[in-house]
């Protein structure tokens, strides 16, 4: 599965850390399956935008938290 990453500069190999630095879902490397969602995020901060792409696949020993729709949760 291809997933996209916005940045402003290109990111070729996410690194997973631990840190208590807190975001919406506490610490995390944001993807979407959309590339046009991961533009307009890109785009909210900055001109100099890159959409970054990664082919993934699910790794049991990762915590991971997929929405198939918008919602609350």
């Amino acid at each position: 599965m291809i997933i996209y990453h916005d940045s402003n500069i290109v990111v070729k190999e996410p690194k997973v850390i631990k840190s208590k630095y807190s975001k919406d879902f506490r610490a995390g490397f944001y993807c979407t399956t959309n590339y046009d969602q991961a533009k307009r995020w890109a785009k909210r901060n900055n001109d100099n935008c890159i959409v970054n792409y990664y082919e993934w696949t699910k790794d049991p020993s990762l915590l991971q938290l997929k929405f198939n729709n918008v919602n609350d949760e």
